[in-house]
């Protein structure tokens, strides 16, 4: 009496077993790695968040001569993506002391946001990208011959004093518009 035949040729059924098998490891590896990979990559994803203005000290007010702008760089606690540092500069003010307390300028020109220098031969606050000029109070100054681009006056900052300490809110505005518009704001 004869056997009768089999099905499928043992050679197939193999493959199909191996197929199978690598089908099932492979939704194993998915359900286990695709979360695990957008746990590693979701800090990509996470826009960083900015801190609340605070009031940062800049010095003693003593240190400050009258009618002379002194820059201060402020720094910050950044955090990125995965790390957070300590100390990183973020910006600068100019600190002028005058006979009615002490002003705090942002240092960064409200044309295209570069930095602002001080010209202490014009008494003249001074973009070295555009040619920008303001005064020492911070307000736009027009010389003959030459336009100037910024659309607003030098940012003002608010500063309180405490024991003799100058303290400066530093926020960081948006260049290139006529108000002031906080960025990230």
């Amino acid at each position: 009496m004869s056997s009768p035949a089999p099905l499928v040729e043992d050679g197939t059924r193999r493959r199909a077993l191996g197929l199978l098998c690598v089908a099932g490891l492979g939704a194993i590896a998915a359900a286990v790695g695709l979360p695990a990979l957008g746990f590693l990559l979701s800090p990509l994803t996470r826009r960083p968040e900015a801190p609340p203005p605070t009031a940062l000290n800049l010095g003693h007010v003593d240190a400050l001569p009258r009618g002379v702008p002194i820059r201060r760089v402020v720094t910050a606690s950044r955090r990125d993506a995965w790390a957070r540092e300590e100390g990183v500069p973020v910006g600068a003010v100019w600190l002028v002391r005058g006979d009615d307390g002490v002003r705090a300028l942002s240092a960064t020109c409200t044309h295209l946001g570069c930095a602002v220098d001080f010209d202490a031969g014009k008494q003249l606050f001074r973009c070295p990208c555009h040619g920008s000029r303001f005064g020492l109070d911070g307000k736009r100054v027009e010389e003959s011959g030459h336009t100037n681009p910024a659309p607003r006056d030098m940012d003002t900052l608010d500063v309180s004093l405490s024991a003799g300490s100058v303290r400066v809110t530093f926020v960081r505005y948006e260049p290139g518009r006529g108000e002031r518009v906080p960025v990230g704001g």
